[in-house]
């Protein structure tokens, strides 16, 4: 279930900046420097919005799949490319995309981990969908303090999802690779300095194996335990 789905009138709005910001140089060039292209190279870009990163790749990869759980996304998509065979388009949630398994040899999900609210079910999704050994590039964001959020988030907020979600907003740095590395082996991790306790994070993981998957598991809910006996 998505926290805030972007659709009707603003995803128009919402497409018109996006793409437009001062680190979308940064985060296209992460996403190229972190992924191989080629004619039968297999990509998934998850929460693709108004298709910013589909239209990075849609001429660089042999089969790009656009997943969003908005109508109006997909359909700015389809208008956007309808003369690009590559670019297939679903309209479905993160997690539970109906895609087949172990077929992607990357997953992109850049600026939507944010908007969903069972991330670890859409991590499981993401982790059906990868080959052995496939990839996952996420570029997301986290609030490091709750009283600090920019207004206009604040206002979205209370406009899309209850208020006792802010918690799943505000994160650290620490929770935040535990989460993502319970499944997924971290190869790469950078941060963009904090703006406004805003957190901006850039990530590079590897699809593990079933029995490595499960120990790192286990090993991520008594650490998560663990801590929240401690903040107890």
């Amino acid at each position: 279930m998505a926290r805030g789905l972007i659709d009707g009138k603003q995803a128009r709005k919402y497409a018109a900046w996006v793409g437009k910001s001062a680190n979308t140089e940064i985060y296209n060039r992460f996403i190229l420097e972190n992924i191989r292209v080629g004619k039968n190279i297999k990509i998934c870009d998850l929460c693709c919005g108004s298709g910013v990163t589909l239209e990075l790749l849609g001429n660089r990869s042999g089969e790009i799949t656009g997943v969003d759980a908005s109508g109006e996304m997909i359909k700015i998509c389809t208008e956007k490319f309808k003369n690009n065979s590559r670019i297939n388009l679903v309209l479905s949630p993160a997690e539970k995309t109906g895609l087949g398994a172990n077929y992607f040899d990357y997953v992109i999900i850049r600026m939507g981990l944010h908007h969903i609210r069972e991330k670890e079910t859409a991590m499981d999704e993401i982790l059906r969908i990868l080959r052995p050994g496939g990839k996952v590039v996420v570029i997301d964001k986290y609030y490091t303090n709750k009283q600090r959020y920019h207004f206009w988030e604040f206002l979205s907020a209370l406009a899309r999802f209850d208020i006792s979600s802010f918690d799943q907003f505000v994160e650290s740095k620490e929770r935040n690779e535990l989460s993502l590395s319970a499944k997924f082996c971290i190869l790469k991790r950078e941060y963009l300095p904090k703006k406004h306790a805003k957190q901006v994070f850039m990530f590079v993981l590897k699809k593990l194996s079933r029995k490595s998957s499960s120990h790192r598991a286990d090993k991520t809910r008594k650490q998560k335990n663990a801590g929240n006996k401690r903040r107890d």
